[in-house]
């Protein structure tokens, strides 16, 4: 009883994490359809679909990391856990900005082969839906050392409050700003999020070393 007790607040804080990613995900398309129409919503998910590459290919790396980072916090092992979260940060970081990057100058061909040619190719828009993705894959080594370290309630209370936060904001922006309002309101999102993030991140990497040299 006291085991599953210890784990009922970490599995909660698993599934608001996925309650937040259905909101920012299925909630920006329907506010994309009601506010902007259909045609809207193709671009949009079209867009947000290659662009969200960027934050699987920095998932791929996250995930690998997990049991590592679950190992090191275990034996306190502070400075090799510091060490690591500080350089696979900085790698998942740039990857996420090159892979946008690469993505941009591929996006017309991309579009072209994918859709036909059906769905074109508008720079800003693109530009705007991969700086919302590269700041996103940023966040995602810090979410993964804390969900593997048990520390992730906080901060998925956190994500579905900044998710609400962000469709609510989403509404006025994407009727004064149409398209790049929507996007705005999700960087807006995710770069508060990546704030927040790295933040607590930094803060558990304190409180352990604190502890190891106890």
């Amino acid at each position: 009883r006291e085991e599953v007790n210890q784990m009922i607040k970490p599995s909660l804080g698993f599934m608001v994490f996925s309650i937040s990613n259905a909101l920012s995900i299925q909630g920006f398309t329907i506010l994309t359809a009601h506010l902007l129409g259909p045609t809207a919503v193709a671009i949009f998910n079209t867009y947000r679909t290659l662009a969200r590459l960027t934050v699987q290919a920095t998932s791929i790396l996250s995930f690998a990391l997990w049991p590592e980072f679950s190992r090191l916090f275990g034996a306190q092992d502070s400075s090799r856990l510091r060490l690591m979260f500080i350089k696979t940060a900085l790698l998942g970081s740039l990857g996420a900005i090159t892979l946008s990057l690469l993505i941009y100058a591929a996006g017309p061909l991309l579009l072209q082969l994918w859709t036909h040619g059906k769905v074109e190719f508008i720079p800003y828009a693109m530009a705007l839906m991969l700086l919302y993705a590269a700041i996103g894959g940023s966040w995602h080594i810090p979410r993964v050392f804390l969900m593997s370290t048990n520390n992730h309630t906080q901060l998925g209370l956190i994500y579905l409050v900044v998710s609400v936060i962000s469709l609510t904001i989403a509404w006025p922006w994407g009727q004064l700003m149409h398209l790049p309002g929507l996007i705005m309101s999700m960087i807006t999102s995710e770069l508060l999020m990546m704030t927040i993030c790295f933040w607590m991140a930094a803060q558990l990497l304190r409180q352990n070393a604190r502890k190891t040299a106890e």
